[in-house]
């Protein structure tokens, strides 16, 4: 840098490695980096925090790591708490669970005491490594650190407790923050409400009930989970009261919601209620995603509701969504058996010029 006429100093390495990393040039912002030290400068805190922040938020935790241990050994230096909740996180995501436990205590003997997400990267981590035992010491440390949970925090609790298997836990501990007046997610009931649904379907709606009574309001989520699971276990008429009571508390349906009652009327071969359903989907606005127009398509092409089907393919087309090829050719030959096959090719065709259609079936028209 110095042989460019550039004069070299801190300020300046430090805002062309602040540049590097911001848009992901690691090689080059570690180069400069050495290039610094070479001339005689020493790196300070800012440009230490920035490059392992960085390099954590690609999944470079081993260099991260090895730049954190330059920084603290050779320079006596301590990164900001961002650059080490960003390491935290990586570690833990990569699911080296010790290693990211161990910088956690370590945040605290260097003397920068954890913050609530750090807290909440770390019970995480357990979670995702199956370490109830560790999460729920860590959760109970907390208040004791003058770090006190706050909703996210709750959140995982509940998450990580129903994705260990350990339902009864999970609502013990809803239980816990309502006797302390703590205000209960709705994402975190979700969660309980989803594991009840899985395993224990009879308690699921009391549990909604539940929510309904005064644990938290429940959301389209909710109310879709128990439809889905009526869905699936033949239970219709189940999922179409869960489907009105939705909508008389407020709470308005989405596409999913939609798609778990059109599939399975398709399923049991209700055509004029599936057809009525998607008149309803359309004429209400109601976003979609590829996922539900898929299994839209497929339930009315399966069952001849072609002209409903067709609807489904003008709201792909109009939103530049993507159908699962499978799909088109249920549709193409349910179209044939109706005596209109010359149509699907002209629904490829348009589909094609608005490319939403993939290939190699794109490049054909």
């Amino acid at each position: 840098m110095t042989h460019e006429g550039l004069s070299a100093n801190v300020t300046v390495f430090s805002a062309l490695i602040h540049g590097y990393c911001h848009v992901g040039q690691l090689l080059e912002a570690h180069q400069l980096l050495e290039e610094m030290k070479k001339v005689g400068l020493d790196p300070n805190e800012a440009i230490y925090s920035c490059m392992i922040e960085t390099f954590s938020k690609a999944g470079r935790y081993y260099m991260a790591q090895m730049l954190l241990i330059e920084m603290r050994e050779t320079y006596r230096l301590l990164p900001s708490l961002v650059a080490y909740n960003s390491l935290l996180e990586c570690l833990c995501k990569e699911r080296k669970i010790v290693a990211a436990y161990r910088l956690f205590l370590d945040m605290r003997r260097a003397g920068l005491e954890p913050d609530v997400d750090s807290h909440n990267i770390i019970l995480q981590g357990f979670f995702r490594m199956n370490g109830v035992t560790r999460a729920i010491k860590v959760y109970k440390q907390m208040p004791r650190y003058n770090c006190m949970p706050n909703m996210q925090t709750e959140k995982i609790m509940v998450a990580g407790f129903t994705r260990c298997g350990k339902l009864s836990r999970a609502m013990s501990f809803l239980d816990s923050l309502v006797a302390a007046r703590r205000q209960v997610d709705v994402v975190a009931c979700n969660h309980v409400l989803h594991a009840l649904c899985l395993t224990k379907l009879t308690k699921a709606e009391d549990f909604l009930n539940k929510m309904v009574g005064g644990l938290c309001t429940p959301d389209a989520i909710s109310y879709t989970t128990l439809m889905h699971t009526y869905c699936k276990a033949g239970r219709l008429d189940d999922a179409e009261r869960m489907f009105q009571m939705m909508k008389a508390k407020g709470c308005k349906p989405t596409g999913v919601s939609y798609e778990a009652l059109i599939v399975a009327y398709c399923r049991v071969v209700r055509l004029q209620s599936a057809s009525e359903l998607v008149d309803e989907l359309m004429k209400g606005g109601y976003h979609m995603n590829a996922s539900t127009c898929n299994a839209i398509l497929d339930g009315l092409s399966r069952v001849g509701l072609v002209d409903q089907a067709l609807k489904v393919i003008d709201y792909v087309t109009e939103h530049k969504l993507f159908v699962d090829p499978d799909k088109l050719v249920t549709l193409i030959k349910a179209l044939h058996k109706v005596g209109r096959g010359p149509e699907g090719k002209d629904i490829l065709r348009g589909m094609a010029k608005k490319g939403c259609l993939q290939e190699p079936y794109a490049s054909m028209f």
